[in-house]
């Protein structure tokens, strides 16, 4: 690519590929240094300031980059957990035990809904190690609101994510923007549209156009996914834009079908 774009890296420091998840087609997602340090200050503000973070997810996505570079930048050590052969919560106390060894220092975890709800099946030493950090992010996908509970009930502190790697990670945590970044909806072919602005966004993709909107001497990323901004500012995500069902001339989203779904007694 350098070798017939001589500024193909121009602006980029690190460079990660997209799970597909958000737009459909994975990317290379180009990324300066400048996004991911205001990802990572935003992130300590929002939370208890720097800690030690466990890492329990694979450090090539932006989820398991963000952790290390997050230690890295509050002059910590992670506390790495062997995932090679897949995610076992058994080791995980082990690996708390060392990012909560200093009681004036917050120890973190970020896991996907899977993980959590692993977690939560493996019995009391795994759920009660995870009662002594002072955060566990639950991104990636949407999780199941009982799951949530079921963790808040055993007294582990779940803060739920919302970002990509366009974003640096997660740039909305339990709905609440990060300090810096903005998000609004942009109606698209008559779907709501979420748009983020703020330092944490990409330089470009690598691989093809970048979806970004120039308005208001702002910056935006146009997401894949449908949402909502309430009147209070908390973001609803609602699902993927091509994941919406076309009923009776409506576009359902199927995130709240799915959460009003699940919430019914007896359906797991």
């Amino acid at each position: 690519g350098t070798a017939t774009d001589p500024h193909l890296l121009d602006g980029i420091d690190v460079v990660l590929q997209t799970s597909g998840s958000s737009t459909g087609t994975p990317h290379l997602v180009g990324l300066p240094v400048e996004a991911l340090i205001a990802s990572a200050r935003s992130t300590e503000r929002a939370l208890s300031g720097p800690g030690r973070w466990v890492l329990a997810l694979p450090a090539h996505h932006v989820g398991g980059a963000q952790v290390l570079f997050r230690a890295a930048l509050a002059g910590t050590s992670p506390q790495v957990v062997d995932t090679t052969a897949g995610f076992r919560p058994d080791r995980l106390p082990a690996a708390i035990a060392g990012a909560t060894q200093d009681p004036e220092v917050p120890g973190y975890l970020s896991l996907v809904p899977t993980q959590l709800r692993a977690c939560l099946e493996a019995g009391p030493e795994v759920t009660s190690s995870l009662t002594r950090l002072a955060a566990v992010l639950v991104g990636g996908s949407s999780a199941d609101p009982s799951l949530l509970d079921r963790a808040r009930d055993l007294g582990i502190h779940v803060h739920t994510t919302f970002g990509m790697t366009e974003t640096s990670g997660g740039c909305v945590y339990d709905g609440r923007p990060l300090p810096g970044v903005t998000v609004r909806t942009v109606e698209v072919e008559g779907r709501s549209r979420l748009a983020i602005a703020g330092p944490v966004l990409m330089t470009r993709y690598l691989d093809g156009p970048s979806p970004f909107i120039d308005e208001g001497g702002l910056r935006w990323l146009l997401t894949g996914d449908i949402g909502r901004v309430t009147p209070a500012g908390t973001v609803e995500v609602f699902g993927r834009s091509d994941d919406v069902i076309v009923s009776g001339g409506l576009s359902i989203a199927p995130g709240p079908v799915r959460r009003a779904v699940l919430g019914t007694p007896g359906v797991r």
